[in-house]
């Protein structure tokens, strides 16, 4: 699990990324970000990388990903990386 703090400002946290192993070679991402934050491509940026990351090093054979019905900006993310 990884997060990102705002330096520029108060040291808000502004974002968290992790991936749990779900078998043994299933990763599942998970991520939030800060409302003030969103709609700025830092997230999926985040999520590529985590994935990619996962493939090269763990390795994994699949990434999966859920949300809550509804949360069409966690949707949407996942689309724009390929999910």
């Amino acid at each position: 699990t990884f997060g990102a703090v705002d330096t520029a400002g108060y040291g808000a946290l502004v974002a968290v990324i992790g991936l749990s192993m779900r078998g043994t070679r299933t990763g599942e991402v998970g991520f939030w970000t800060a409302r003030q934050y969103r709609g700025r491509g830092l997230m999926t940026e985040a999520v590529r990388a985590v994935a990619g990351w996962a493939f090269t090093e763990i390795p994994v054979d699949r990434v999966i990903w859920r949300a809550e019905v509804g949360n069409t900006a966690s949707r949407a993310t996942a689309l724009r990386v390929g999910f």
